[in-house]
């Protein structure tokens, strides 16, 4: 099957909290093990933190939270995204 994948796009920097219900509604599937989540931005890794409820899978009530970093711009926050990602192997963790 495919690796799971989805672009978050952040307005300003900050810490920024995403759950599990709001990724499923933008497509992402049930089942990813929590420490195969990455972040990146513009090929490098973003730290991120899991809260997966201690099952080890991110499904629902999990949330991940990351700092986000918005771009120099007026139009920053658009391009590039921060790309959720479900790697091969381990995650980065913060």
């Amino acid at each position: 099957p495919e690796a799971a994948a989805v672009k978050l796009f952040v307005r300003e920097a900050g810490l920024y909290r995403v759950t599990y219900e709001e990724l499923a509604a933008a497509g992402w599937p049930a089942g990813v093990r929590a420490d195969r989540l990455t972040l990146t931005q513009r090929g490098g890794a973003v730290p991120l933190a899991v809260e997966d409820g201690g099952d080890g899978t991110f499904g629902p009530g999990d949330t991940l939270a990351f700092l986000g970093d918005r771009l120099a711009g007026e139009h920053g926050y658009l391009n590039p995204a921060i790309d959720l990602l479900e790697a091969t192997a381990e995650g980065q963790r913060a």
